[in-house]
């Protein structure tokens, strides 16, 4: 008997075969019998917490586990767990989070329903809008919105005209949105470079030097820095925040 719990380690949601203190104390064979029973299932899921908190274990995926982890790892207790297991954990949870997220945007769903079409596309284009507009920043958000809008439209126009204008109309919206928010970006990376650039020449024109060459130094510096606002901050985007 398995039951979905989420890995201590690395976040990522997963099935955990029960384990042999769960079956002793008959936890697990509680869970299967009443799983069909939705106002049993909170009582259910206490019995199963109290007998892991019992007896020490921790729910850890197969993933984690192969790479060495195991229940000393998890928390502050535990001996054998440095800042370097810390960070590798953290790592590996921000990305099982990514990958999650990533996944329910190929997977989001338009109902056929008229109102709840419209309010589906809205917010779909709402949380496209909500990516970085940087060249760097959000990149697979942002191509599987693009991907699901494109996969969503081609289906609608054949299946659904009505619908289709609509989500048509919004997500060009959105796109127009989002190619304003890269136009500002890029003109604050111009600004950058030829701030430098001139900068750059006018300061070695004035200590006796020659100008070209002190824009040169100018346009490699600033090129440098230009990158910044384009640059992720860690996976980006807002509605995966907890990153």
């Amino acid at each position: 008997m398995s039951y979905e719990t989420r890995c201590a380690i690395c976040g990522r949601k997963y099935w955990q075969e029960s384990s042999g203190l769960a079956k002793f104390t008959g936890v697990a064979g509680a869970a299967e019998d009443l799983s069909n029973a939705a106002f049993l299932g909170a009582g259910v899921k206490l019995l199963r917490a109290g007998a892991k908190a019992a007896s020490g274990k921790k729910d850890i995926c197969p993933d984690c586990r192969r790479q060495g982890y195991s229940e000393n790892s998890v928390g502050g207790g535990g001996s054998g767990y440095s800042s370097e297991d810390a960070g590798r954990a953290e790592s590996k949870r921000k990305a099982a989070v990514h990958k999650e997220a990533i996944r329910d945007i190929k997977n989001y769903e338009f109902p056929e329903d008229d109102r709840e079409f419209n309010r589906a596309v809205n917010n779909f284009c709402d949380d496209y809008c909500e990516c970085s507009g940087g060249l760097m920043a959000d990149r697979d958000y942002k191509k599987t919105y693009k991907q699901r809008a494109e996969r969503e439209l081609k289906f609608l126009k054949d299946s659904n005209p009505a619908h289709f204008d609509k989500f048509n109309e919004l997500w060009e919206e959105a796109s127009a949105t989002m190619k304003k928010k890269l136009k500002i970006k890029l003109i604050i990376s111009g600004v950058i470079i030829g701030v430098f650039v001139i900068g750059g020449g006018i300061l070695m024109a004035a200590d006796n030097g020659n100008f070209f060459f002190g824009a040169f130094d100018g346009l490699c510096f600033g090129g440098a820095i230009s990158i910044f606002p384009h640059i992720p901050r860690g996976f980006g985007k807002t509605k995966t925040d907890n990153e």
